[in-house]
């Protein structure tokens, strides 16, 4: 049954950014793997045995990015983070940062991660929208 809402939710979220003109690249999906797999690399972490022992394939991880990027190109666009947020983001997680950290060379970093926390906040009420827009019908009984 999860497999099967995971499979009505890519295919929600592909509809929309087909019908929002929001298009993804192949160049974007690799630059996103490349980050990846740089951090896993510099953990000593090969990414392709990982994602093995997780039962998927570098392929499975391109198509959710695919649709990641996609729900970026959506909610993404009205998302503002200002210096004043990342200072903040600084602050409040300093012990998460090496001890000779320098805030100006983690802004970016930390711009996506504050990004990626608003993202998440908008996500579900708009995922729960979209749904009970769909017309999704299911002929099996769980």
């Amino acid at each position: 049954q999860a497999t099967l809402e995971n499979e009505i939710i890519k295919n929600l979220i592909l509809q929309t950014g087909k019908k929002e003109n929001i298009t993804v690249t192949q160049t974007q999906v690799d630059e996103r793997v490349g980050k990846i797999e740089a951090q896993f690399t510099a953990q000593g972490t090969d990414l392709d045995s990982l994602l093995a022992s997780q039962g998927q394939t570098r392929q499975d991880l391109e198509e959710q990015l695919k649709v990641q990027l996609i729900v970026e190109g959506i909610l993404g666009g009205d998302i503002e983070i200002t210096d004043e947020q990342i200072k903040e983001y600084y602050e409040t997680n300093k012990d998460f940062f090496p001890k000779d950290a320098v805030l100006e060379d983690l802004k970016e970093d930390i711009r996506q991660d504050v990004f990626q926390q608003q993202m998440g906040e908008k996500f579900q009420p708009w995922l729960e929208e979209l749904k009970k827009e769909a017309k999704i019908y299911y002929f099996l009984k769980f």
